[in-house]
């Protein structure tokens, strides 16, 4: 029953992600203020589904990354460095008008200027979906991802690094097909880090600090 289960929500996993490849959300006709609770709904209900249905069916947390940890070793103190980067680009970006105007240029792309808020209402709602994007999506990829994978493939955890940057990338085909690529090779990199610190915690700060950062670029475009 626990092989059935979990290969049940594995091969959902996998389903949804070619569905979200298929028939990706049409951003041009979905206005942010729908796009924003949307989002936040459907990636928790979809984390529920799958992380609540392994640990109901006998996961333990820690084989899905949810466990405590006490920072050691050179990674742990590369991950901490970075954590404080990015703490310090947030309030950069949130306060300081000329520091914004420098980031800009990093998100251009067609999706990012439909999607980044530009209102104090707008980021409201974009600060929950980057919230909501860094716990489930790491839980998702990473935590349940390589857990379950483990239970059928009899290949390296390398090759689930992999196998869930492809998914994490197909995810978000709807912010264009150059999208596929950097969030998987983001997705890459967050699965390496796993695999170094066997936690998530790390990565879950991370990845929301980064869709944070998101919230206040184009903070001076109240026009858009």
């Amino acid at each position: 029953m626990y092989l059935f289960l979990n290969g049940f929500l594995l091969g959902l996993l996998v389903v949804l992600s070619i569905i979200a490849a298929v028939r990706p959300v049409d951003l041009t006709i979905v206005p942010r203020k729908e796009f924003y609770p949307s989002t936040v709904q459907s990636s928790g209900i979809l984390c529920l589904l799958l992380v609540g249905g392994t640990l109901i069916s006998g996961t333990r947390l820690p084989e899905i990354g949810l466990t405590f940890f006490v920072p050691s070793g050179p990674v742990w103190y590369a991950t901490i460095g970075l954590i404080v980067f990015l703490c310090i680009v947030l309030l950069l970006t949130a306060t300081v008008p000329a520091f914004r105007k420098r980031l800009l240029p990093l998100y251009q792309s067609e999706a990012e200027r439909l999607i980044l808020p530009r209102t104090k209402e707008e980021r409201t709602g974009f600060q929950m979906v980057a919230l909501m994007a860094g716990v489930t999506e790491e839980l998702i990829y990473r935590g349940f991802l390589f857990h379950t994978l483990g239970l059928f493939l009899p290949f390296s955890d390398v090759s689930f690094v992999w196998i869930g940057a492809i998914l994490f990338g197909i995810a978000h085909r709807y912010q264009g097909w150059f999208a596929i690529l950097v969030t998987g090779l983001i997705g890459a990199g967050f699965g390496y880090l796993y695999l170094a610190l066997e936690t998530l915690w790390p990565l879950i700060i991370i990845h929301v600090l980064i869709d944070l950062v998101a919230v206040y670029v184009y903070k001076d475009d109240v026009n858009s």
